[in-house]
């Protein structure tokens, strides 16, 4: 890894996740992928503890555990939320409520649609944790981010709250979690870091809600992949027995 770039991820998150130690046959990769996220996510300028927050919620739909282990880390203070030394980080215990929050879906999402026509537009300033007003836009950001049959609803919700400029720095962040998630499925060798084995062996229940979460499961695209393969293996056995 490129040692200016090695430094300037310590300096910035305070540890050097094992993210940005992969590919180190060719470092140009390593210094595109930190361009990436800081621009993406660690200057954009959304609040660092909502960015954290809404990192550590959506990767809780990747199959691969790694993103929401080391964002978890970032959001306790295993290094800084959003790469912001100045941003408080929570406890591990007021994190649990965001690891244990269903994902609200059809009917369910009518009253946080409300929810976020009542806030004020643009929005001034960010909603603080576990309010019904950011469960709101996380739960909105994370349709958008899922691809599900409600994110044009909630994308639009999204909007009329962020305004124009906001939105696409929202959009540009979800852009960069998903790309953080093919990342992680491209590399299985992708460890965790000593302090993340260290917090999960202390915090018994936080290590559940990470390692056994039931919203854990194979994003839509592999889904789809794969029904599209099975569906061609139907049709082939299906001209085989005609022949």
């Amino acid at each position: 890894m490129n040692s200016s770039v090695e430094a300037e991820v310590r300096q910035r998150f305070g540890v050097l996740p094992n993210f940005f130690r992969l590919a180190s046959t060719e470092p140009q990769i390593i210094v595109n992928l930190w361009g990436f996220a800081k621009s993406a996510y660690l200057d954009n300028p959304l609040p660092s503890l909502f960015k954290e927050r809404l990192f550590v919620y959506l990767s809780r739909f990747c199959e691969v555990r790694y993103c929401i282990a080391r964002h978890l880390g970032f959001l306790a203070g295993f290094g800084y939320p959003a790469g912001d030394a100045q941003c408080t980080p929570q406890t591990v215990e007021a994190t649990l409520p965001l690891l244990r929050r269903p994902l609200a879906k059809g009917a369910e999402m009518l009253p946080l649609f409300l929810a976020c026509a009542k806030l004020d537009n643009p929005l001034p300033s960010f909603p603080v944790p576990d309010s019904t007003a950011e469960e709101a836009l996380i739960a909105c950001a994370t349709h958008v981010f899922l691809q599900s049959s409600d994110a044009a609803g909630a994308h639009e919700a999204l909007r009329l709250v962020l305004g124009e400029t906001q939105i696409e720095y929202l959009n540009v962040f979800l852009t960069f979690v998903r790309a953080a998630h093919y990342w992680t499925k491209l590399h299985p060798e992708l460890a965790f870091e000593d302090d993340i084995r260290q917090l999960l062996a202390t915090h018994e229940v936080l290590a559940q809600c990470v390692l056994s979460d039931s919203a854990a499961r194979i994003d839509g695209l592999t889904r789809q992949v794969g029904a599209e393969l099975e569906s061609l293996r139907l049709v082939t056995e299906r001209v085989e027995r005609v022949r």
